[in-house]
């Protein structure tokens, strides 16, 4: 596993997309300053539900990050930010595009102060195009790149995935993108502009679905249909308990494997449909064997046939015992961590630390600057930064607003 202990990584982002690209870099030992507004910092803060006065949507990708709270928007703190940058390796930013040079916090002028700078942007459409300044949410960017039209219900209507995809995906592009500049940067010495796009980030996910379409049109659309709801072998079906299970005996054996299990080698042979009335027919007589059974049934009946069908869980579950069964540890209770690809305990004790408090580390980091207790006090007391101390009570003061509204 690769460790980024050593590496200084300045977010100025917001939300979701950036705080997962540099939750990513955190749990590999990246050192993550998290730079906010002193007023209330992230709005992702302010998103119910709270666990512990903080925001789980917050703490889901802010864990183990240090938070300084610096009013970058005054020349006092944008001359933080620049000696930030004197020390840092990557930054990050979702700015609309053009904000950025308008605080003075562009890649033009921060890599001249650090030309070993890797300078990441994060927006909908890029930092150019006729789509550069229009508003964007998850649901708009899968809209444009197509996805939406993939994620149909029974009725054929388009329907919204129950997460972030674009967004998502954007912070997880984002971050391959920086550890490539990074690998760059070790080869020639200098950093580099990253201009990575929601839109542009939940396309890529669509690479095996655009090219069948591009390059074998109708063709390819029916090809696509088999991997969504209309093959008998590869499907999800109710149980007998109203739960269900996913089915994706893709491959002849499976399907073969799959019959003799359930008792049924009758239905082997007839892997392929012959035809429409077929295939509608097969989809109803597995849907038939599998409203015999419950889910735990199913669960019992194939725990010892590998036929790659496996229950389709509640996130509750997803999170907590069957985690066990694929060999990893239940994810703690209240706002667990969920970012990162595998098993990252051999880098950092994840489920020790804690999403950071708005402005907790100012005085630390400032202090790191070399910046004296005296000079910390006088930029405080100007309001160009806030402590914990301070910035926390009028977090909790916009939090009772919000209660109360």
């Amino acid at each position: 596993m690769p460790d980024l202990h050593g590496l200084r990584v300045l977010d100025l982002s917001r939300l979701l997309p950036g705080p997962y690209c540099t939750a990513l870099l955190a749990a590999m030992g990246a050192d993550v300053i998290k730079v906010e507004s002193p007023l209330m910092g992230d709005p992702a803060r302010l998103a119910p539900p709270f666990v512990e006065e903080q925001s789980a949507l917050f703490v889901a990708v802010n864990r183990g990050k240090r938070s300084v709270a610096v009013n970058y928007r005054r020349a006092e703190g944008r001359d933080i930010v620049h000696r930030l940058v004197l020390v840092s390796d990557v930054f990050v930013e979702a700015f609309k595009p053009g904000q950025a040079a308008r605080l003075g916090l562009d890649f033009a002028t921060l890599s001249a102060l650090n030309p070993r700078l890797i300078y990441c942007s994060l927006s909908g459409y890029g930092q150019s195009g006729p789509y550069a300044q229009r508003a964007g949410h998850d649901a708009t960017f899968l809209a444009l790149a197509g996805a939406l039209d993939l994620l149909r219900d029974g009725e054929g209507e388009p329907r919204l995935p129950g997460f972030q995809l674009a967004d998502v995906a954007g912070g997880l592009f984002a971050a391959i993108a920086i550890l490539a500049a990074l690998h760059e940067r070790s080869l020639t010495g200098r950093g580099q502009f990253l201009d990575v796009s929601l839109w542009e980030s939940a396309f890529s996910l669509l690479a095996l679905q655009a090219v069948v379409t591009a390059e074998a049109g109708p063709t390819g659309r029916r090809a696509l249909a088999n991997l969504q709801g209309t093959l008998h072998t590869y499907n999800v079906y109710r149980t007998a308990d109203g739960q269900h299970m996913a089915l994706a005996a893709l491959e002849p054996v499976l399907w073969a494997d799959f019959c003799r299990a359930v008792g049924r080698d009758d239905l082997a042979p007839h892997y392929v449909p012959g035809d429409e009335a077929q295939r509608q027919a097969l989809l109803q007589e597995v849907a038939a064997i599998f409203a015999q059974r419950t889910r735990a049934e199913w669960e019992a009946l194939l725990a010892d046939h590998d036929v790659c069908c496996e229950p389709v869980l509640a996130l509750e579950e997803a999170i907590g015992p069957y985690r066990a069964r694929l060999g990893r540890p239940p994810l703690p209770t209240g706002c667990p961590w969920p970012v990162g690809l595998g098993d990252w305990s051999s880098l950092s004790d994840w489920t020790s630390l804690r999403a950071p408090r708005l402005g907790q580390h100012t005085a630390e980091v400032l202090a790191e600057l070399g910046l004296s207790p005296a000079d910390v006090e006088a930029l405080r007391q100007d309001k160009v930064v806030a402590t914990a101390e301070e910035a926390s009570p009028r977090r909790l003061r916009g939090l009772e607003a919000i209660h109360h509204s």
